[in-house]
Order: C-alpha cells, then structure tokens, then sequence
C-alpha cells in the first residue's frame, strides 16, 4: 500500500489569509497534508527496510552510478497578476547545476536536480507548489526559492513540518522571525541587514539626532521598528518618526520646527520621489542636510520618473549627495569564486547562456547562482555526519548506514544534519564572500553609495562581521557644504576668564578707592559735630562710605575665576551678587534718604525738627 500521487489543489488559497476564517483554513490544510505525508513516508520507509538487504546484497552500491538529489525550487517566473519577475534568474541556477554536478570532489556519486515550479509571485500559487513537491515523487531534500518574499512567507511557514530547509534570497524582515521559520536560511542580507550600516555611518560622522520617515506599510513599518531599536539602543535621539502615503507636507514641517537635519527615508521608489519633492519645495535639502535612503532595490535612475510634481531638475538638485545602502549583489573585490573563475567570466557565461534568450537577465541572478552552490555544500558536507547514522528493521536490527538518498520528510536526524551543515558553509561566491550567522542570515558585505553628480558612487562597504565600515579612498564622500552636515545646532561651553592684566590694574583701583573711602568715613566719623558736617547727616554719610567701601570689594570679587582662584565654584558667584546688592543698597539707599531730608526742610514751614 502507497500514497503515491496525493495532490489538493488550493485555488482559493490565492486570496488573502489575512482573513481569520482563511487562517484556520491554510492551517487545517496543513493539518491534513502533514498526516498524509507522515503516513506516505512511514510507509515508503517501511517498503525501502523491507527491500533493502536484497539491493545490498545485488548491487552493493554501485559508486560509479550517479544518484540523482532532488531538489524543491519555485520561482516568480511569470508574473500575470504583478508583482516582482524574476525569470532572469532561471539561466543562472542552469548554470550553477551545472557547475556543480560537473564539480570534482563535491557530492561525488550525486547529481544534483532542481524541479523549478513557477509561483507567479503569488503566495496561493506558492503553496499550491509546495504541496505538489511534497505529494510527487521523487521526494525533495531541501525546498530553493523563492525569490519574492510574499511567496516565499508561507512555504517557511510549512516546510519545517517535513524536515525541510529552504534556501531564499527573499529579503522581507519577516522572514527573519527565526521562532516562526526555523528551516529558513537567507542567501542575501534582508531589509533589516541594510539598518546596520547606518548606525555605522552615523557613528562616523558624530550625527546624534536624525528623523526617520518611513511608508505606511506593514513591510516598512517592521524595517523602522528596527531601525529605531538599532539607533536607540546607541544613544540616538530619534527627534521624528512619521508615517506617510501621499506627500509628507507634516512630516517635513515637523522636521524644519525640529531642526533636524539627518533624514531616513523608507519607502518604494514613487512613496521616496514624493517625500524628496516634498523636502525641496520645503527648503529642506542642501549643504545642510543630509537624506538616507534604505533602497536596496533602488534603480539608480529612481528619482527621474517624472510622476511628482517637480520637475526633473528639481528632483536631481534634492537627492544630491544622499546616501544609500545595496546588497552586494555583485563581488567588486575581484576575487576567484568556489566556480573556479572571477566574476566577470561568470557575467560572460550568464550572458551567454542558452536559456537568457528566452528568460532575460536580472540582476538577483547573482544571489541565485550562489544559493545552488549553498544548498550542493551543505548536502556535501553533511555526508559524513549523515553516514554514521543507521537505519534499523522493525526488529531494531542494523541494516546499514544511511545515505542523502534515504531523506524522508520524516527524518528529523537527516534535517538536522543538513541544517548543521548548511550554517558551517563558507566559500566565494559571485556575490561575494559568504557565510550565515547564528540566526541563518547571510554575513556579507552591503554597498554604500551616494549621490553624486546625479551618479550612484561607491563610497564605503560595510562589513556584516566585523560591523565595520571601510572607506573607498579613490571616491570619498562629497558635500555642498564645507563638510558633512551637522545634526543640529551645535553647543559649547566655553570658560570665560579675565586678562590677569586687565585684572591687576581693576584691583589696583579699587583698592584706591576703598582706600579713600577708609579716609572719608574716618574724617566723618571724627568731625562728626563739625558744623557743615552736621547739616550733612553724618550717619547718611557714614551708610554711603560703606555702600561704596562694598562696591570696590565687589569688583575684586567678580574679578576671581577658576584661572586665579583654584576650586573657583559657584559660591564665589553667590558671593560677588550678595556684595553688589548690598553696596548699592546701602549707597544708593542712604541717598534717596538726604535727598527726602532736603525736600522736606524746604517744603516744611515750621523748621523745629533737628536731623542728626
């Protein structure tokens, strides 16, 4: 008995399953295909247990003869009700096959095949397909593809129940829920990868403030949580953190009353052009200002589509010099690739191919070609793991050791090992130097470019290991300004001193003059009953002499800082307010008194009152 052939066709699965009533459906579906193929499996297993001591016995296991290793892939090949195309990048997983298969050393006695589906970039279709691969024979040891994230969102989703890893250069931050995609393994840095690098050039550059404008989307919305987890955890003050759909007019106002000058900008290629022409009829672009934007999709003639309503000169004046990150889809160190050849022979082949003429090219072909030498290496390298393990009969009895052929969606030891060994690979690829990091991410090295001349200019590469950038010395970065700009208003704080001179000769003066108020106040306490001293009010005096006595000390006094009087603190200021007030109280106080006692003699008839 068999299920051989077991298929459910999931039309309606092309809807939405943002629904609930469509979630528990997908996941009912999941329910019963994972029983099927559990039963179709143990039953495979059991007819091969039952069988194998006569194969042994008649072939031996013939190591001349290639065994075929299937591999699941599916692919946006055609994409009739839109989305993402990635055709172009059929030619080159041809050409990895190849490479690989006539490869000596590497998964010698295999063949290496791929049984590509179209998915339409639809994730319904997608599904569908991995169903189809999972219910046909042969059975598939690991699942490639796809390359459009919503497509590829639910076969992650479902291959970790049939023990299956998948290797994807989709690059959606949801992908990386490690928890929710266990067997997901990432060939190129995903959207989040390109966040890093910010936080690097923000570093470099000493800007403490930015502002983050990002479209309202789910799939934005996830890569700016992100991104404000990374740069706050910094220290970075995110002053503003705004959605937008249409022109951000608020968004860029809040920005100007904020006076921030650091921008991050989010979004498909029409939501950026909208903000950039919202920031140059705002005045917010320039020596200023510096823009970013997290574009590794970008075309490098993004801003020119005139679909905004500046015009195209406008719109070339207000993303120069802004800063953007890629994903090296393309390795610019030169290097010899695991293929044998430099990456410009690769590019000729690939040009070449028989199968461009009808696919096209693309430029994700790269991260294509690269993700059939990840999943050929780590089937390889699991082989002496996989081989020590055994295979036993009902009874418990040994039979033999297993090989890659003996992969069942059931056989949790086999994925293990295949998951063990697709994390150790390491080798150069086309796109670069490649390996994965705990999290099954790609460690690599994404491009920073910035605007100049209306250009895309490679500036730096940032380094995902070491979290490190490195600075292209032959284009350095360039600026309208003077120099980078800077986050904000900038404060100082500056100790003010006093010229020791000017110091000197400020104290010499006032000593005179206390000095001569000592004399004044001796003579008027002395010759207080002399006649014109009397009619002066000596005691009015007496309060005058010693509001300017406190006066002169008081210039002293504000003339001590922290460069004459070490431990100088804010006491000493307490101290030079207190003696000005007080001089000018007593000074000034004492006047106004004389000034009322002439006023009321002169004003009063009867003159019997005496003021001493």
């Amino acid at each position: 008995m068999k299920l051989v052939g077991v298929r459910l066709q999931l039309t309606s699965c092309k809807q939405s399953l943002s629904s609930p009533t469509m979630v528990i459906i997908h996941n009912l579906v999941l329910l019963l295909l994972h029983f099927l193929c559990v039963c179709k499996n143990i039953i495979a297993d059991v007819n091969a247990n039952s069988t194998v001591s006569t194969a042994t016995a008649d072939v031996e296991y013939n190591q001349t003869d290639e065994i075929e290793l299937a591999i699941a892939g599916l692919m946006p090949i055609s994409t009739p009700n839109g989305g993402w195309n990635a055709a172009g990048v059929v030619p080159a997983i041809e050409m990895a096959i190849s490479d690989v298969n006539n490869r000596t050393g590497l998964l010698e006695g295999y063949r290496l095949r791929l049984y590509l589906e179209d998915d339409h970039c639809d994730p319904g279709m997608a599904t569908n397909i991995l169903y189809k691969h999972l219910t046909a024979e042969p059975t598939k040891l690991m699942i490639l593809g796809s390359g459009c994230s919503i497509a590829s969102v639910p076969v992650a989703n479902s291959a970790h129940y049939y023990n299956l890893l998948q290797a994807s250069f989709s690059t959606s931050g949801e992908l990386s829920e490690k928890g929710r995609f266990p067997m997901f393994f990432r060939v190129v840095q995903s959207d989040l990868g390109l966040n890093p690098p910010y936080l690097a050039l923000l570093r470099h550059f000493e800007w403490k403030r930015v502002a983050v404008l990002y479209h309202d989307t789910l799939f934005f919305a996830k890569g700016k949580d992100n991104l404000l987890d990374i740069l706050r955890k910094d220290g970075v003050d995110v002053v503003v953190s705004e959605s937008f759909n249409d022109y951000p007019v608020h968004q860029i106002e809040s920005i100007k009353k904020n006076d921030v000058r650091i921008i991050i900008v989010m979004g498909y290629e029409d939501k950026t052009r909208r903000a950039f022409c919202e920031g140059y009829k705002q005045g917010v672009y320039g020596a200023k200002y510096a823009w970013h934007i997290v574009s590794g999709w970008y075309e490098e003639d993004w801003y020119t589509i005139n679909d905004t309503v500046c015009s195209p000169a406008q719109m070339t004046e207000a993303v120069e010099g802004t800063i953007s990150t890629f994903q090296m889809l393309l390795d610019v160190t030169n290097t010899t690739t695991i293929a044998g050849s430099d990456v410009d022979t690769y590019y000729e082949r690939y040009l070449d191919w028989p199968s461009t003429e009808v696919y096209g090219t693309n430029e994700w072909a790269t991260p294509a070609y690269d993700s059939v030498w990840v999943v050929a290496l780590a089937l390889n390298n699991s082989r002496e793991e996989i081989e020590k393990q055994e295979i036993l009969d009902e009874n418990g009895t040994f039979i033999r050791y297993k090989r890659l052929e003996d992969f069942s969606y059931t056989d949790e030891d086999m994925s293990r090992a295949f998951k063990e060994a697709m994390l150790n690979v390491k080798f150069h690829g086309v796109t670069g130097p490649f390996q994965f990091n705990s999290d099954r991410e790609r460690q690599g090295i994404v491009l920073v470019h910035q605007t100049q001349g209306g250009r895309r200019a490679l500036v730096a590469l940032y380094q995902d290991a070491t979290a490190s950038l490195e600075f292209n010395e032959a284009i350095p970065f360039q600026w309208k300004g003077d120099g980078p700009p800077v986050d904000g208003l900038t404060w100082y704080v500056r100790d003010l001193t006093i010229i020791p001179a000017l110091f000197y000769v400020a104290c010499a003066m006032a000593s005179i003059g206390l000095l001569l108020a000592v004399v004044f106040l001796v003579i008027n306490i002395v010759f207080r009953e002399h006649g014109y001293i009397r009619m002066s009010s000596p005691r009015l005096n007496n309060m005058i002499i010693l509001g300017a006595m406190t006066a002169y000390l008081s210039v002293i006094f504000f003339g001590l800082d922290s460069k004459t009087v070490p431990g100088y603190n804010s006491i000493f200021c307490s101290v030079d307010t207190g003696i000005l007030v007080i001089s000018f109280t007593l000074g000034f106080g004492a006047m106004f008194a004389k000034t009322w006692r002439v006023y009321k003699i002169f004003t009063n008839k009867i003159h019997k009152r005496q003021v001493r």
